[in-house]
């Protein structure tokens, strides 16, 4: 991942080749920070018991999306309607009409007549930003 994907308060996860990650590997962290710079990414583990808090890196291949999951949405008060999920409260969804039986692969956000595929987390938290839905994701 680049940090020109990214944007700050964003979920990503270390990659399983980090190896550096003091077995932080394949567990999420949140973007803390950016650098135009030398495209360096910081990131936070919010885990409570966790010796190492913060870390930067400028390493493309220390960092993976999440994948979007009907787990995730579902515990972020997403509810199955159909081929879609709906955020309680809110006129918004994500539809899935390309295929009616797996939830876990495809997911389009609709706004208006525009269709925008989202498939990992921190796109979902874009969209959700450009919504001007305040949103935090828990995973």
């Amino acid at each position: 991942m680049t940090s020109q994907e990214l944007m700050i308060g964003d979920w990503i996860k270390f990659s399983e080749a980090a190896d550096w990650a003091n077995g932080l590997n394949g567990k999420p962290v949140q973007v803390e920070g950016l650098c135009d710079d030398d495209g360096a990414i910081k990131v936070y583990d919010p885990r409570p018991d966790s010796k190492f808090r913060d870390f930067w890196s400028d390493d493309e291949n220390d960092f993976e999306p999440i994948p979007l999951t009907a787990e995730i949405l579902e515990k972020n008060g997403f509810a199955r309607f159909g081929n879609s999920y709906i955020l309680k409260g809110e006129n918004f969804g994500l539809d899935n009409p390309s295929n009616q039986n797996n939830y876990l692969d495809n997911y389009w956000l609709r706004i208006s007549i525009k269709a925008v595929n989202i498939v990992y987390v921190h796109e979902l938290q874009h969209a959700l930003r450009l919504c001007e839905i305040d949103k935090e994701i828990v995973l």
